[in-house]
Order: structure tokens, then sequence, then C-alpha cells
């Protein structure tokens, strides 16, 4: 809180008390005759701009507030429904000693808003409890933060009883969030830092909350603090009797020792209530109430450890130092040697949090220097590591003649120990915490890595192929693939020398180049490759081992990616079968493997495979790597990728705002999986026809690739092409074009001929799409015939994409008046989609409402009815149904049963076509316009008609 407002706050209140009945215009006048204290003055100013909002709210309530009022009884506030003008009440919430809270919906031209309706008691009528009344709005209209509930409406019942609209926040409270889904210390932090910064922004309006206990703070559904009534806070005056008398009111176990006395109530209590429940949070036990004793040496019992994902005895050393110093130092008895603020809280619990020096412990140099370490644990140990490697391989340089002679068995197990080292540094560069401080060294570690490799281990082939394969990998995983591949390249040669093509060190460099390749989009190359190892290893009548596992499984991915689905299930098939025979159940190759043929089953149409399999993979990595790590991120993305293909539209959604999540948290620079997943989450969206939010992130991604990569990417490329794709959908068709344009001659720029590979038929019908409506049929035509050409070709035909193209082919017939030829074009769509078990799919729906539509304007009404009740029944299915898909089939549908006579029927589809159109989200969407133009339309006829 800014000190100077507190300091002269009752300075300040007496000026705001008489400013509000000054005109706006006269105001600057008024203050300046008033005030002549310069300072002074700019608070006021500062504080008006702050209180407009809740001025006017106050205006408008002030009119209605009644001289008198009749008193409710208790009975009636418990068991009866309120009526107000505008609002239906939908469930009793609960009641408390100033008011009773109702769920209720709030009638609004979009469509209904769920609120909190709160109605105040029977004691609210007398002049100081109708003060408090319009200080409570004034405060909650100020009050307008991410995790502060919002005040949406205020006003008075039939019976003059004020109430109050706030948004409505469902979910559980904070200690009951944080124990259900066992969060551990950091993640219980990381959330009531959020606590921290509401109360701040109260604190920095001049509000203190002086309530604060659990109830009040609630977890929604979507994981989001809310900070809840302020039904008790109050300016800081300090300077009324209303301060003893409210201490009845407050909940003695979270209440600041001066707020029992009486004192005037200043931010401090915040801070104190604030480290009370933070306590409560981490699992303290607490001795006494209000004198800010709270001791660390025992917990409340051993569920409130296993609520924490502990043992009692581990909870008790988690909880000590740092932890016990914060949460000592916000409970001070003394509120002058508490937090000065809740901002200095949470800045001492983000300090933790980080691993640095903390404010509430003494500033010892000891102490600095094993926050230090702490923080840098990744770095020392990756440094110390690499060091003792390359110290290691320097003494075997050494001996390199002695160990040539020794056994077959001893070579093997010093393979073994040099896996063991690439596999021990790769879980320190991906540790659950790749954004802390150290990582940002990493980089440069590699790099001297790099240099000594080729210093230090030039007689010691083994090792420096094991290194050299590590620093080429983990340049790729960092986003670096063009430093990636000359110290792989350099590996493969040194293994083909040192081991043989047939040898598994050799495959598995080979493996690692294959996964670079596809990360660049080069993937006839690589698979061609790949296979050419495999076949080497093969020969050498080596088998059942982790690197053929991983090879398979990667070159299946290649193979579909090149459009050779048979070949790529079997691949992914065969590697799986023998990753499931020879390694335990969390392997972690046994994952990839799982993982790689799920992607597979995802794009050659077995959706529905795809999501048990990559539902097995991301629930393996979480036990793997827990909730948090980067990899978890990639898993939640393959495993939205599938639920994409079967209309399960909300869950992607989940999944992908889940990995955003983690990557805020896992990478402290820009990196290309952060640029991929924004690039899933906008695709969601626009699955779900939030088209501008899907824009924001679309271009979120694209920024950030080109932050990356100064020559620019493939997902940027990709991410254009999306937007060109909702921009087509917004109607915005010249945009759509030159944006589908520069998508593709991005993406031709940089894969070369491996465009070809890159879906480049699926762009050409994309494109073609965009130019039928600008009336460029013959160049629309042309694209279309390349494009199912050419996925005939690859893809055998079988394949959703071959099946977009038709749809758009069936489109371009009907702008041509070939209705015959587009339900035929059409109808091949739709046996498509089905043979690949997309029937909820926003694409298979579509091709169901073309193959209706020109089957009407053929006269076969009564086949388009069959057609048309399969789209609907199929976008009713989607989860949630996209809002202008499902409009759009009930729209077609009942055009097509006007035309068949049966009016009831048509007159119940477009009642419901009418009432669905509110829940498509705002912005353009030509969907949504067509289907209110034909609404129109049908009414219109349908008048005339009855004339």
């Amino acid at each position: 809180m800014n000190a100077a407002f507190a300091d002269r706050w009752t300075e300040i209140e007496p000026l705001l008390n008489r400013i509000f009945d000054v005109p706006d215009e006269a105001r600057a006048a008024w203050l300046q005759r008033h005030c002549p204290d310069a300072t002074l003055r700019a608070l006021v100013e500062r504080t008006l701009g702050n209180t407009r909002r809740a001025e006017a709210l106050e205006r408008g309530m002030s009119q209605w507030l009644p001289e008198s009022a009749e008193k409710w009884r208790d009975d009636v506030i418990e068991t009866a429904l309120p009526r107000i003008a505008g609002y239906r009440v939908v469930d009793f919430i609960g009641a408390g000693g100033m008011a009773s809270v109702f769920k209720a919906e709030r009638d609004l031209p979009g469509g209904p808003q769920t609120v909190a309706l709160k109605l105040l008691r029977v004691n609210v009528h007398d002049p100081q409890e109708r003060a408090r009344f319009l200080r409570e709005q004034r405060i909650l209209a100020r009050l307008q933060h991410p995790h502060i509930a919002q005040l949406l409406d205020a006003g008075f019942t039939p019976t003059d009883t004020p109430y109050l609209a706030l948004e409505f926040v469902a979910g559980d409270t904070l200690l009951a969030h944080c124990d259900r889904h066992r969060l551990g210390i950091r993640a219980r932090l990381a959330v009531f830092v959020d606590v921290c910064t509401a109360v701040e922004h109260a604190h920095q309006n001049l509000v203190v909350h002086r309530d604060l206990k659990p109830s009040n703070v609630l977890v929604s559904t979507d994981g989001r603090v809310k900070l809840l009534d302020f039904g008790i806070a109050k300016l800081l005056t300090g300077d009324d009797d209303a301060t003893r008398t409210e201490a009845c009111r407050l909940t003695r176990a979270y209440a600041a020792p001066e707020q029992l006395v009486g004192d005037p109530a200043t931010t401090a209590i915040d801070v104190y209530a604030l480290g009370v429940l933070l306590g409560e949070l981490l699992g303290c036990k607490r001795v006494g109430e209000g004198n800010g004793d709270i001791t660390f040496g025992r917990v409340f019992d051993d569920a409130a450890a296993a609520a924490r994902g502990l043992s009692a005895s581990a909870l008790r050393r988690q909880l000590r130092g740092d932890l016990a110093a914060i949460v000592r130092k916000a409970t001070q008895a003394d509120p002058n040697l508490r937090y000065a603020s809740a901002a200095a809280l949470r800045g001492d619990l983000l300090g933790y949090l980080r691993g640095e020096p903390i404010q509430a412990r003494p500033d010892a140099p000891g102490y600095r220097l094993l926050k230090f370490v702490q923080r840098h644990t990744l770095g020392f140990a990756f440094a110390a590591l690499l060091a003792a490697t390359m110290a290691a391989a320097t003494a075997f340089s050494a001996k390199e003649a002695a160990l040539a002679n020794r056994s077959a068995d001893r070579a093997e197990d010093e393979a073994a120990r040099a896996h063991a080292v690439q596999s021990f540094l790769q879980g320190l560069f991906d540790s659950a915490t790749p954004g802390a401080a150290a990582a940002e060294n990493a980089e440069e570690l590699l790099a001297r890595g790099r240099e000594r490799a080729d210093r230090d281990f030039a007689a010691s082939p083994v090792l420096r192929v094991e290194i050299l394969g590590l620093i080429g990998d983990l340049q790729r995983r960092s986003g670096y693939p063009d430093h990636a591949r000359e110290p792989l390249e350099s590996a493969a040669t040194l293994a083909r020398q040192t081991f043989g093509a047939g040898d598994k060190r050799t495959l598995y460099i080979e493996y690692l180049l294959a996964k670079l390749a596809y990360d660049v989009g080069h993937f006839r190359e690589g698979a061609a490759r790949l296979q050419q190892a495999l076949d080497d290893f093969h020969t050498s009548a080596h088998a059942g081992s982790k690197e053929e596992v991983q090879a398979m499984a990667w070159l299946g991915g290649l193979h579909q990616r090149i459009g050779d689905s048979r070949k790529a299930e079997a691949l992914g098939g065969d590697a799986l079968a023998i990753a499931r025979r020879i390694l335990p159940p969390d392997d972690t190759t046994l994952t990839e493997a799982v993982t790689n043929l799920g992607w597979v089953y995802t794009e050659t149409g077995r959706p529905t495979d795809a999501v048990s399999l990559l539902g097995e993979a991301l629930a393996s990595k979480r036990r793997l790597l827990g909730e948090q790590h980067a990899d978890v991120a990639d898993a939640m993305a393959l495993l939205a990728s599938a639920m994409f293909k079967l209309g399960r539209y909300g869950e992607a959604e989940q999944l992908m705002r889940g990995a955003a999540a983690i990557d805020a948290k896992a990478y402290s620079r820009p990196h290309p999986r952060v640029a991929s997943h924004l690039n899933d989450l906008a695709t969601a969206l626009a699955l779900e026809d939030k088209l501008d939010e899907a824009i924001d992130y679309y271009q979120q991604s694209i920024a950030l690739g080109r932050r990356i990569f100064a020559n620019g990417d493939l997902n940027s490329a990709i991410a254009l092409t999306n937007v060109a794709g909702v921009r087509f959908e917004q109607g915005l068709y010249a945009d759509a074009e030159v944006t589908m344009r520069s998508g593709i001659a991005e993406k031709t720029r940089l894969l070369g001929a491996d465009y070809i590979d890159n879906d480049c038929d699926y762009d050409k019908a994309s494109l073609a799409r965009i130019l039928i409506p600008l009336g460029r049929l013959d160049e629309a035509q042309g694209l279309l015939d390349e494009a199912i050409a050419e996925g005939h070709r690859r893809r055998g035909g079988s394949h959703a994409d071959v099946a977009f193209a038709l749809v758009v082919q069936a489109r371009l017939l009907a702008a041509r008046g070939d209705h015959a030829q587009a339900a035929t074009s059409a109808r091949e769509a739709v046996a498509l989609y089905g043979a690949l078990e997309q029937p909820n799919s926003s694409k298979a729906i579509a091709a169901l409402l073309v193959l209706g539509e020109n089957l009407r304007a053929l006269d076969r009404n009564s086949e388009a009815r069959t057609i048309l009740s399969a789209a609907l029944d199929n976008a009713r299915a989607s989860s949630p149904p996209a809002p202008s898909m499902l409009v759009r089939a009930l729209t077609e549908l009942a055009r097509t049963e006007d035309a068949l006579g049966h009016s009831a029927n048509a007159l119940e589809l477009r009642t419901e076509a009418r009432a669905s159109i509110p829940s498509i989200p705002p912005g353009r969407n030509i969907e949504r316009d067509e289907a209110k133009r034909w609404l129109a339309e049908m009414l219109t006829m349908k008048v005339c008609l009855t004339d």
C-alpha cells in the first residue's frame, strides 16, 4: 500500500465526501480553492480516478434508498425465493450474519449470466446499516481484479431489501481445493501468492478486507483464486466507533490482536490473517488464538501431512527454516514487526520459491551462500558432472590401448555406464524446473562441452560418441536445431568407425538424427537414413533392445508424415510389442513407443485408439516426471490433437490450457515447444467458435517463433495457415487469402522439396475454399485438382485431408450450379469421415451439411432430411457442441422440413436455432450471420404464406 495515502487518509476522506456533490466540470476549481496543498490535491485526484465507478453506482442507488422498510423474518429469507426483476433465483447458497446468498441467473442480451445474489438481512434498514450498504458498493465497485469476485449490479427488491449481484464462483475453499488435489508445499505456495496479489490490490485501493479466512478464499473450477466478501471491509479511516462494534462480526481465529481490542483498522490486520491462513494451508499447528504464536513442531495429524503428499516428519522438515520465518513474521503480535504490506509477504514467498534469501531471515553471509548454492543446483550439478565426465575421459584415453583388449562383456558394461551418464545429464537438463536460473547457463555449458569433446576425447572415441550425441540432442531439445546437426553428424561418423554400422550405439545416434530431421521437416531424408541404420542393425543379428524400439517407433512416425500410413502403423505396432515384452511398465522408452503409435493413430483415422494410447502415455509421464514437467505438456498437446478428431473440444481446450500453464513455469526463455502449444490452444478455441481468442493465441505463437528463429520456423508458418482458416470463418476472405499465401510461401521456403510431405495438399484445398466466395472458381478448381490427386497419390485416398478437399470440391460445384456432382463429392467425403471414426468432428459435420444442402437443391428433400438429421445429432454429440455448427444444422434442417411441409417440426427447429444464436461468442462469424439471414427469410416466407 502507498504510505502517502495511509498517512494522509484523514485529510483525504473529508475532501472526497464533499467533492462528490460537486459537478464533474467544477471539481478541479473546487479542489484548487479548498485544498491549497499540492501533494494532498494530487492524492485526492488519484483517489477520484479510482472511485468514479463507485460514485456513479452510489448515486444510482441513492434515488431508490427508502426512508423505512418492512423487516423480513429470518425464516422468509431462508425459505422464500426472492423476486427481483431481471433475475431468476436458481438455488439457495447460504446465510450469514449480514446476508443470505442465492445462486441466480441474470438476463442479459447475450444470454443468461450466473451470479451470486446477496440479500442483506433484517438489520440493514437503519441509517447506519444503509450507510454501510452504500460503502460496501463503493468498495466493491473499485476492486476490479482477476482474483477478486466482481460486483456486477446492485439495487432493491420490491420489499425494499438491498441486494448485490456478484460474480458467481463455483469451486472449493482454498484449503479444500489444496487438500482434494493433494497439492504439495510449493504448489500451495504458488496458489497463495495469488491470494496475496488480490489483497495487495485491495490495499492499493485503500480497502482493508478485515475478515480473511478460508471460507472467503475460493478456488474456482478453472483453478483461479477468487477473494470473496468485502461485506465488513472499511476504508482506512480508523476514526469511528464502528471498529469496536464490528469486532463481534470477525472470525476470532483469524483476527489480529489489535482488532480484538478495537484499535483502528490498518493493512496490518490483513497481513496477520494472511499469515494465519498461510500457516494453516501449509499444515502448521496453532497454539492459542490471537497471540501470533504459531509453531511448526507438530502438524494437525498424519492426514494433514498425507494431504500434502508427505509424511509427518517430512512435513516438519519442510516447514522449518524459511517457511517458519515467513509465517512467524506475518503473525507477529506487534503490527510494526509484521510485513509492511501484503506485497512484502508475497515478495518473500516468491523469493522462497526461487531459492533466494528472504526478508524474514537474518542477513547472514552463510545463509546467503546456502541460498545461492540451492538456487544454482542444476548449474553446479551439470558443470560438476560434465567436468567429472571430461576428467574421467581424459584419464580413460591414457589407458585406451589396454581397454581395447578387454572382453566383450566389459565393453558392454562400459557402454551401459556411458548411457547412464547420458540419461542422467538429460534428466538434469529437462528437470521439473528447467526454468531455474541456472538453466540460463546450460547453452554455455554445452558449447564448452563441445569444445572439450574434440580436445580431450580425441583418444577416447567411446565416450566422445556419447558426449557428442548428448550435446547434439540437448541442443535440439533446447530449440537450436541448426546447432544440433554438426555434433550429431560427428557422433554418427565416429560411431560407425568405432563400433560398426550394426552396433546399437550407432543406431542410437542415427535415431537422434532422425528426430532432428523430423523437427525440421525433412521426413524423407530422415526415414531413408533411419531405415538404413535399422537394416544394418538387424543384419548384425541384434534384436530386442531399447535402441531398436526407439528407432522403429520413430521411423513409423516419419513414414506417417510421408503419407505411408500402412507402414507407419506396422512399424509403430511392432515397436510397441517389443517394448511391452522387454521393458518394465514405467520405462521411458516404452512410454515413447506408446506415444508414437498413439500419434500415428491420430493421423491415420483411428482417434479412439489414439486417445487410449495417448492417455496411457500422459499418465505414465505424470508418474515418472511429475505434474509440471515440460514433457507432460507435450503429452497433453498430443492427447488434445486426438480429441479434436472426436469432437471433444472442451477437454482438448483444458488440456492445452494446462500445457500452457506448465510451459509458463518450465521455460525461462522463449522456446519452440511453447509456440507449438500456443498454436494448439488456438486451434482448440477456433473449434469452439472462440474465433477472436483463437486469433490472439495464433498471433502469440507466431510472434514467439519469430523471436526464437531469425530466419523463420515451421510452426509459425503452420500458425499462419491456421489464422487464414479463422479469417475465412469470420468472412474476411481477402485477408484470409493473403495470410494463407504467406503461410504457404513460408513453408515452401523452409522445406523446399519436403513441403510435399507437410500438408501441401491440405493447404491447396484450404486456399481453394477461400477463393470460392471471392468468385475465382477456375483458380480454385486448379488447386483442388492438384490437392485431390496428391492426396490419392500420397495417402491412398483414405485420409481426412482428402475428405476435406472433396467437401471443398462440393462447395465449388454448388457455386457453379452443378448440385448433382456436388452431392456426389460430398457423399464420398461423408463416407471417408465415417471410415475414419470422426463423425463428431467439425469437418465431418460440415460434409453432412454440404451434402444435405445439395440434396435439397435437387428437391431430394426426404433424403436431405435424413442426412441433415444425422448432422444435427453429430453436432449435438460434440463436447461441447460448436454453437455455430449447431445453429447451422438446426437452420438447414428447418428449411428442409419446411420444404416437406412439416411446419410444426420446422417451427420447433427455428425456435431452437434462434435460442442458440446468443451462445455463439461475439465477433465476426459467417455461420451465425448466414443462419440469421435464413431464419429471417423463413419468417418472411411464413408471413407471406399466412397472408
